[in-house]
């Protein structure tokens, strides 16, 4: 299967292509000119396999949550393709493409993307599946669900994942007497992840809807202006 991805939801850009041959995956750190690098990175993937976007089978993105322009940035690129081409588009939400990549662990598994303004997009999950719906959340206000939410699955261990998982454990730390806690802080790739829980999206419920846009979780900070303004 020929699966083009794309993930502009950090500073580094990341676009993989996978087909019948093997794979070709880039990072680079494209600042704020994910847009102009990114459809151009895509296209040389194709081009240096003897392929077009027509000849792909699958489109890949993340739906969030993440940075708010960056989501829009890789999905209206990818959008782009699925008009033009008519190959099928499915986007994977972020955390679960996280906790994928450490699916090899037997314990629960908190997903976190520091959210700024304080707060934490969270995603808490069990031998793949979800233990509660993603949450934009100050830390603090987060160790009872987590509490909760092992006790319902039998257990008091944890691994928190993420770049930002360390940040997110010093400041829950003295909240977490009875809990082991293991701390995975290190930079991965989700591009791989990714792929498979598109692929896996797809033959089980199909391509996104035309509407399927992207799941910010929090409101931006126009809305939440607009909102105090009518208050």
């Amino acid at each position: 299967m020929r699966i083009l991805s794309c993930d502009t939801s950090t500073r580094t850009l990341c676009v993989r292509l996978s087909t019948e041959k093997g794979f070709e995956e880039i990072a680079l750190d494209a600042g704020s000119q994910h847009t102009q690098a990114a459809l151009a990175l895509l296209k040389g993937l194709c081009d240096r396999q003897g392929i077009s976007f027509k000849d792909l089978d699958l489109l890949a993105c993340f739906r969030g949550p993440g940075s708010f322009t960056g989501l829009r940035i890789a999905m209206s690129t990818l959008k782009g393709i699925n008009l033009a081409t008519g190959v099928p588009l499915v986007s994977i939400s972020t955390l679960d493409a996280m906790q994928r990549t450490m699916d090899f662990v037997h314990c629960p598994i908190c997903s976190l993307i520091d959210g700024k303004k304080g707060r934490f997009y969270v995603g808490l999950f069990f031998k793949g599946e979800s233990l509660h719906e993603e949450l934009d959340i100050e830390p603090e206000l987060y160790c009872p669900t987590l509490r909760q939410c092992l006790e319902k699955v039998g257990t008091s261990t944890v691994l928190l994942t993420g770049p930002d998982s360390q940040a997110f454990y010093d400041k829950i730390k003295d909240s977490l007497e009875g809990l082991t806690v293991v701390v995975d802080s290190k930079s991965r790739s989700c591009m791989l992840a990714l792929e498979e829980l598109a692929q896996e999206h797809l033959n089980s419920i199909g391509p996104d809807d035309i509407g399927q846009g992207p799941s910010y979780i929090r409101k931006s900070d126009a809305e939440e202006a607009l909102e105090r303004h009518h208050e």
